[in-house]
């Protein structure tokens, strides 16, 4: 039987916090068990979890109800190892979300079935960490600053180029 390791000995050997590591485990994003009630991991089932988040593209969804961000969005960045899914609404955002798990969400506060605002809250429900940018046409508009009350998050104002999405893409996940 392979040796349980602790928290603080994952966090120690994945160079994370502590409390990332019971969180993800609270989650079931990282191989756990429980044992009483303190959480243990197996060295091999970590290496192996290491090997599938290396192996696997960055997920990211991109909402927003305009078509033309989504080509923008896939011919920017889907040779670059990311996996790119576009919705349209925000009913298909949740449903998304709670599918499988994005790395990062770039969101439009102004969806046909329902406000960004909205749609944040019921993310925040499902429980789900995301890291959210806001795509907003209007920096100073009421809907903007509401969201950001909920945040944190970070803006990306519209219009925006390639180089702004990978500079945002690239400050976010290092």
């Amino acid at each position: 039987m392979d040796d349980l390791v602790t928290v603080q000995e994952v966090a120690h050997y994945l160079k994370m916090s502590p409390q990332t590591i019971y969180r993800f485990a609270q989650q079931g994003r990282i191989p756990a068990l429980k044992v009483g009630s303190r959480w243990r991991f197996r060295l091999t089932d970590i290496e192996g979890w290491l090997q599938q988040q290396k192996d696997e593209p960055t997920s990211i969804l991109v909402v927003d109800s305009h078509t033309d961000s989504h080509r923008l969005f896939d011919g920017l960045l889907a040779d670059g190892g990311y996996q790119i899914t576009t919705v349209c609404s925000g009913t298909e955002a949740l449903r998304a979300i709670q599918q499988r798990h994005y790395a990062l969400v770039f969101l439009s506060l102004m969806m046909p079935d329902m406000n960004g605002l909205d749609m944040l809250q019921e993310m925040r429900e499902i429980g789900r960490e995301l890291r959210i940018v806001i795509m907003a046409g209007q920096q100073d508009s009421d809907l903007l600053e509401q969201a950001l009350r909920l945040g944190p998050f970070t803006v990306l104002p519209r219009p925006c180029g390639g180089d702004q999405i990978r500079n945002t893409i690239s400050m976010l996940m290092d």
